[in-house]
């Protein structure tokens, strides 16, 4: 019986003390993507997407989770439903002859109806790069300058 106890403790005793770590562990705040310092870079909407396309280390190494400032010329602007992934988007032009485009997913703070954009403005719009699926992804996008 005592023999079944002590080995019963050597195996239990590891493990409570494994959980205890993990849990003191678990607890520190993790630094991840969202807390990256923003680079407050300023590029282009053309070479933004050149860059992605043809050297996606660099771009994913200058840009990726950073927060840009990106310059161009309104190509679309989408207005879905309320509330939805894609309330209101901004895409921007990205290389003449490809369909890749910047796309901005702007904040909710600004209203589909009332922004006052129109296709073929010039505008710089900050947010934070997401990377490139198809386009490239700015989330939470501001309109910092319209008609340059």
């Amino acid at each position: 019986m005592e023999k079944r106890i002590r080995s019963g403790i050597i195996v239990i005793l590891p493990l409570i003390i494994g959980l205890v770590g993990y849990g003191l562990i678990s607890a520190f705040p993790k630094v991840g993507p969202a807390l990256v310092r923003p680079s407050n870079a300023r590029i282009g909407a053309r070479a933004l997407v050149d860059l992605s396309s043809h050297n996606e280390p660099l771009f994913d190494k200058e840009y990726l989770y950073k927060t840009l400032s990106v310059s161009g010329v309104i190509k679309e602007i989408r207005k879905g439903v309320p509330g939805g992934p894609e309330d209101f988007t901004i895409c921007l032009s990205g290389i003449s002859g490809l369909s890749c485009m910047v796309k901005c997913f702007m904040d909710t703070t600004y209203d589909r109806h009332e922004s006052g954009l129109r296709t073929g403005d010039s505008v710089v719009i900050r947010g934070t790069c997401a990377g490139r699926f198809m386009d490239v992804i700015l989330l939470e996008c501001i309109l910092e300058k319209q008609g340059l």
